[in-house]
């Protein structure tokens, strides 16, 4: 996938972005894209995984999937777009990997609750599996 969809996809969207946005807003951008639909779920369907929690809808499962996409697109633009500008930096670096670390434990939990593992241990396990 990076090497036919993501890499050009991620430099085409480096050319037409305009140099005048930081970096970093464009990490903050791509985190959303995580964080929204995670608080969509928990709003919605609830706090409860499991038999007990109400199945979450397939439309939902395509819109997570659009923003992982989404996201994960805009995680590859940031490195290039400092790159290009010369705004790259190790407090950059350090946001990006930090807002990576947070997209990847929230999409374990969206996809802990889409799959509703009824097992709490096994729901950790798979969680803290993914953040390791």
């Amino acid at each position: 996938m990076y090497k036919w969809v993501y890499c050009p996809a991620s430099v085409w969207g480096v050319e037409h972005t305009p140099a005048w946005i930081a970096p970093n807003v464009i990490t903050l951008f791509g985190a959303l894209f995580t964080f929204v639909p995670f608080g969509y779920v928990i709003y919605v369907n609830g706090t409860q995984f499991g038999e007990n929690a109400p199945p979450v809808s397939n439309l939902y499962c395509l819109i997570a999937a659009i923003c992982y996409f989404i996201g994960r697109l805009l995680d590859e633009m940031d490195g290039k777009h400092a790159r290009k500008t010369g705004n790259a930096s190790v407090v950059g670096l350090l946001f990006d990997h930090g807002c990576d670390s947070f997209i990847v434990g929230f999409f374990m939990m969206i996809i802990a609750k889409i799959l509703q593992i009824n097992n709490p241990i096994l729901n950790y396990i798979f969680i803290a599996n993914a953040v390791a």
